[in-house]
């Protein structure tokens, strides 16, 4: 029975953000992760041996 259901429909299939975008949001989410650990190492200077407080 053609029509009932199996109608093809072309799905595109695209990503919502661009390659170039995902860089942009990985790199903020970075910058987000790596100020709260200098926030972390800032208040909790002295009370952990963390060695990447350090390193940083």
């Amino acid at each position: 029975m053609p029509g009932v259901g199996v109608q093809k429909t072309k799905v595109e299939v695209r990503p919502v953000l661009d390659p170039g975008q995902v860089q942009a949001l990985n790199l903020m989410m970075l910058e987000d992760v790596t100020s709260v650990f200098h926030r972390v190492a800032e208040v909790g200077e002295g009370f952990t041996g963390d060695p990447r407080a350090q390193e940083q």
